[in-house]
């Protein structure tokens, strides 16, 4: 059997460690991410990820179903950071999966902003949905 190459092995152990809801350090062409995924996260691992608020990182299709994309930060296509989110776990996985909009109606007010590395905001979309899990993440700048 032939091994794996690198890259296939990285991606795979991300995607793994997305569906585990293990935090996850993102590289694109304009910086990195340190991400905590919204869905399999609890509260105590939010509190080692981040003290106090934390951004939220969603998709922009989510953003725009949210009415977040009037905001300058949210207007162009792709993720979209919300600033300084302070509601918990169990309030990101409200904001963020579509299925909890009629049990959870009244969102917001959210401000955004924009996202330090675009490209691997982008890539941890994509990894979350190659993943299974909700295209949403805790966010800190990773340098």
């Amino acid at each position: 059997m032939a091994d794996a190459a690198p890259d296939a092995l990285d991606a795979a152990r991300v995607v793994d460690a997305v569906r585990r809801g293990w935090p996850v350090r993102i590289s694109g062409a304009d910086g990195a991410l340190l991400l905590l995924p919204v869905e399999g996260a609890d509260d105590a691992a939010l509190a080692a990820f981040a003290s106090g608020a934390a951004d939220v990182l969603i998709s922009g299709e989510r953003a725009a179903t949210l009415k977040l994309t009037n905001q300058r930060a949210a207007a162009a296509p792709g993720p979209v950071c919300i600033a300084g989110f302070d509601g918990g776990v169990a309030a990101a996985v409200a904001l963020a999966d579509p299925a909890l909009d009629l049990a959870h109606p009244f969102k917001g007010p959210f401000a955004t902003k924009a996202c330090p590395a675009p490209d691997a905001a982008a890539a941890a979309i994509i990894l979350a949905r190659h993943a299974g899990r909700l295209p949403a993440f805790f966010i800190a700048a990773a340098g």
